[in-house]
């Protein structure tokens, strides 16, 4: 028994941790970590800590045992306001065995260092600072060699070091030495750099400095600060004999900026592809991009939209599933083994390469049809492979409804599940798995995703061995005729349609046709469909764009029955009350609430025919005339007209929908469907003639409850919205988290996003204050992303002639020139706008693929507005922008590549 004792106390041994850390009044430290000492990270029994003011260290002496690796972290609390872990992972110790008595001094680290909210994201950690070498982990066991010396672990968080270079450490001690070349080079474990020295205890104290140097020892960056200093007397005034230092790199400046390039992937050629962009041509766009010294590709949305079976499916931002991938991007020569297929499919890439835009109806035929005899090839064996066994494990919860959605859907030629036979429209799991069973079809999709997924990964990890990341994008919908729908209905509205108030964009807003979230439902398994979501995205990227951040403060919400911007509002949001109105002395809610419609008006639209449409579509009551019953919302009127129109000439379908859709809008308040005695006032209502024939008090009262309701009533409630969502899904991965903050901004939009790291987006000629015509590159702030275009505007060029009023504004007062106006902007103009954006102290500058092009007068195109890939103010538009050059002639073009790459050296990126 007394043996058992002695062996006991043997292994174990007295640690005195120091944090470093200066706390306000009120708050108080505590250490908590994976052995029981440590409270076995319940924070009930965590370790609390002693505060000396004079120094600014938290201390306390611990007894854990020897040899065997301990977890543990500081935990700040608040007085009576909850807690708050220091940031970054978990750190480790292993004291050595026959160390009686160790020392740990631990530099706290928040949450909000840029360590943490920024570097330690998987953008940086995994591609941009990644090292490639394996890690060397710190879970060695050590021993002394007798009781005259002390072992000292240097143990520093360092996450800007990058890969071309090492961490070392230099000091007094003759084995370090100050030299930088004869330094000891440190290991890395993943996370932090370390470096062993043991040394006789007479020779402390000890002072050091940790230094980056390259593999040719050309280029040396010193930490900076004074030089740090280690002692071999803990608090006791007693030796130690083991001790951890952790520390972090002091860097110079933390704001490392970098450039990449948007384009989609259906964008891409190479002379490989099928029509289209595809997975496969990452690989190319990555060779350009590291040629470029660029070092993130953007990409739009890559799920699957198939939906209406046409060119329609190619808006990508109306996914019939948050994780299918489309397999319009599958390269079909990698999963076809037959010469005879392989050779068809190659004359069928001659033919649609050709195209200067893409066929999106036949390339997908195209790819359905050599996916579907690849299928017939290889199905049997990859079903049986170990790869796909466990990427179905991984994937079945969404893999397995999505696969029957698609069967069902073919099956029917119908996505709207409401439009199936009633007893497909609700599935249990059970019912879908009988289903799936033995489905040809089924098992069709499953091999479609598996490949897909192995395409798409393959490509990640290309670009992650040259160093560049992936940004991926978020759309803020889904689409209402989708697998998450079906499935989920619970977690939206599908009365709703999302959309967004007028903007840049488009003058009558626009409406996306998505149904809202029903957030307070998402909440109550703690919105585990976002984190799902989110988790499948991060297997692919590596930082992502939030779009539409607004959304996750309040949407613009459309009731079904309109299709037109201009009748949404806001939700949440705090409506007007009657109260309200009746306290302005405004009592005809009518006169407000439904549409204006008067003779002068009708006479202005109708002539002649104005009788003629007064005695078929409308009543007249109290001085206006009122649209019947049969036709009273834009829904209605479409049905009506589609049945009871004659076609006489008086007058034409079109112009009659036209101007009912314009009358129906043309109201002051919407009615809240919720709630009989709340309004909400039409977005633009001076635009109105029902405004504009009020009178003035009633005009001016109007007027200041519109003000209230858009810029502050909303604030606080906005806030807390926002606050409540997005920490939940910037936590729910390790990707670095961008935001598209354009449009109607409230104020309480940036506070947050800085709160959580959140980058904001800047396009110049859209800046984010009203009272500025364009945004100033050098005056943006670090933590934002800058491009001088989007997918949803023209380019430059494009921009600059279709505008020449605004370009010639921009030309003088932004480029400071004071002649040689040119209509169509030449490369030193374009030049001068580019290299703007890659001088700003915006962390990321991501410019169009396509800018680039005006750089070179060989690769411009004749009609720049061909260029642009979206228009938003279009709910119809064709997708289908293809550059006019491959990715391969790119490569080889003699100005290209350097041309780029140095504007981006000359911005310092």
């Amino acid at each position: 028994g007394n043996l058992c004792n002695y062996l006991a106390i043997a292994m174990l041994t007295t640690v005195n941790f120091k944090i470093h850390f200066a706390t306000e009044f009120g708050t108080k430290l505590v250490l908590t970590g994976s052995d029981i000492a440590l409270g076995n990270w319940d924070l009930e029994h965590a370790i609390h800590l002693i505060y000396d003011p004079a120094t600014h260290f938290w201390s306390a002496n611990v007894v854990l045992p020897t040899n065997e690796p301990i977890y543990y972290k500081a935990v700040l609390f608040f007085d009576g306001m909850g807690h708050e872990y220091e940031g970054g992972q978990d750190n480790v110790l292993i004291v050595p065995h026959g160390a009686n008595i160790s020392s740990v001094h631990h530099s706290w680290l928040s949450i909000d260092s840029f360590e943490i909210k920024i570097f330690s994201s998987s953008l940086f950690s995994d591609v941009i600072f990644s090292r490639n070498e394996t890690p060397n982990f710190e879970l060695r066991k050590l021993s002394k060699k007798n009781d005259q010396t002390t072992i000292i672990r240097f143990r520093v968080l360092a996450s800007m070091v990058s890969r071309d270079k090492n961490l070392y450490v230099v000091g007094s001690h003759s084995v370090l030495g100050w030299d930088p070349e004869n330094a000891k080079q440190m290991h890395y474990s993943g996370t932090h750099f370390y470096y062993d020295l043991e040394v006789q205890k007479s020779a402390f104290p000890i002072y050091y400095k940790y230094v980056a140097i390259d593999e040719d020892f050309k280029t040396i960056v010193w930490e900076n600060g004074s030089d740090r200093y280690v002692s071999a007397n803990n608090h006791n005034l007693t030796f130690s004999d083991y001790i951890q230092r952790d520390d972090i790199f002091r860097y110079n400046d933390y704001h490392w900026r970098g450039a990449g390039v948007a384009v989609p992937v259906f964008s891409l050629r190479t002379t490989s592809g099928m029509g289209i962009g595809e997975f496969e041509d990452i690989k190319e766009l990555v060779d350009l991009a590291s040629a470029c010294k660029l070092k993130i590709l953007q990409f739009l949305p890559i799920n699957d939209t198939t939906s209406n079976f046409s060119w329609k499916d190619s808006y990508p931002y109306s996914a019939v599933s948050v994780y299918a991938l489309h397999p319009i991007y599958m390269h079909i020569p990698l999963i076809v083994n037959s010469p005879d297929i392989l050779k068809e499919a190659e004359e069928v890439s001659v033919r649609l390469n050709k195209l200067p835009q893409i066929d999106y109806e036949q390339v997908l035929e195209a790819k359905q049809y050599f996916i579907g005899k690849a299928f017939e090839e290889s199905w049997e064996k990859i079903k049986q492979s170990e790869e796909y066994i466990d990427y179905y494990e991984d994937n079945s919860d969404w893999l397995l409804p999505y696969s029957v959605f698609c069967h069902l859907r073919d099956r029917f030629l119908e996505t709207d599940f409401t439009k199936w036979p009633e007893e497909y429209q609700q599935l249990s799991l059970e019912e879908i798995e009988d289903i799936a069973s033995n489905n040809t079809d089924v098992e069709k999709v499953f091999f479609t995703q598996y490949n897909l997924h192995i395409q798409l990964k393959s490509a990640i990890r290309y670009a992650e061995y040259k160093g560049i990341a992936t940004k991926g994008d978020l759309p803020i919908g889904v689409n209402q005729k989708s697998a998450d729908c079906w499935m989920n209905k619970n977690l939206f509205n599908m009365e709703m349609s999302t959309g967004a108030p007028p903007d840049q964009f488009s003058v009558d807003g626009q409406n996306w046709g998505f149904p809202t979230y029903n957030w307070e439902e998402m909440e109550k398994d703690g919105y585990a469909w976002w984190r799902r979501r989110l988790s499948v995205m991060s297997n692919y990227f590596h930082a992502y764009r939030i779009d539409h951040i607004l959304g996750f403060f309040r949407i613009w919400e459309i009731p079904r029955e309109y299709s037109s911007g201009l009748m949404g509002h806001f939700y949440p949001s705090i409506p007007i009350h009657k109260s309200e109105l009746e306290a302005c002395g405004i009592w005809d809610i009518d006169r407000l609430t439904l549409p204006y419609i008067t003779y002068h008006s009708l006479y202005y639209h109708f002539r002649e025919n104005t009788d003629y449409v007064i005695q078929n579509y409308l009543h007249y009551d109290y001085g206006r005339f009122f649209f019947r019953e049969e036709i009273n919302t834009e829904t209605k009127l479409l049905n009506f007209l589609e049945y009871h129109y004659i076609e006489n000439n008086r007058p034409g379908k079109n112009h009659l929908i036209k101007v009912f859709k314009e009358f129906q809008t043309n109201v002051v308040l919407l009615k809240d469907n919720s709630r009989w005695d709340s309004f909400f006032p039409r977005i633009n209502i001076t635009h109105t003639s029902s405004f504009q024939e009020l009178d003035q008090n009633t005009k001016n009262a109007i007027e200041k409850l519109y003000v209230d309701y858009y810029f502050r009533r909303q604030e606080s409630l906005w806030y807390e919205k926002g606050m409540r969502r997005l920490p939940m899904i910037k936590n729910s991965t390790n990707m670095f988290v961008c935001g598209e903050d354009l449009g109607m901004v409230p104020d309480c939009v940036e506070p947050v996003m800085d709160k959580l790291s959140i980058l904001g987006l800047r396009v110049q000629r859209m800046p984010p204050n009203p009272k500025q015509k364009f945004g100033i590159p050098q005056l943006y702030e670090y933590m934002t992303v800058c491009t001088p275009s989007s997918h949803d505007c023209s380019t430059i060029r494009g921009w600059w002639m279709e505008d020449k009023y605004r370009s010639s504004d921009f030309f003088h007062n932004i480029l400071h020139r004071n002649y040689g106006f040119q209509d169509d902007p030449d490369a030193n103009i374009v030049g001068h706008i580019l290299a703007d954006h890659l001088r700003a102290p915006s962390m990321w500058t991501i410019i169009p693929l396509q800018e680039f092009f005006a750089l070179f007068e060989d690769l411009r195109v004749n009609d720049p507005s061909w260029e642009q890939i979206n228009e938003p103010s279009n709910p119809e538009h064709y997708w289908r922008y293809r550059m006019h050059i491959s990715v391969e002639d790119l490569l080889d073009h003699p100005y290209f590549t350097q041309g780029v790459r140095n504007m981006v050296e000359e911005g310092n990126r």
